[in-house]
């Protein structure tokens, strides 16, 4: 279950944004803030179980990767918890 604090940082606006980004809810539904953390916290939990599989990733295809999504090797970190860093702000699924 995503932490409570997480879901509570986000605001009702931002849910929405992002539950609608991902089809799980309508534009134009009328949810009160109770609806919207459930379902994020139902969707966004499942979603980040599914986009987990880099962590299982040597270090040299976290350094691919990036490469491949435009950080230049200047910029490339240097250890392993900060291409984890730079890979998950990175890291989209397509399914």
């Amino acid at each position: 279950m995503l932490n409570r604090r997480r879901i509570e940082a986000w605001n009702d606006s931002e849910m929405r944004d992002w539950l609608t980004e991902h089809d799980y809810l309508r534009s134009d539904a009328q949810v009160k803030r109770d609806a919207l953390t459930k379902l994020m916290n139902d969707k966004y939990t499942n979603l980040a179980t599914i986009t987990a599989v880099y962590l299982t990733w040597p270090d040299a295809r976290l350094r691919a990767y990036l490469r491949a999504h435009g950080l230049d090797d200047a910029y490339l970190p240097t250890t392993r918890p900060g291409l984890l860093h730079e890979v998950r702000i990175r890291y989209v699924i397509y399914f």
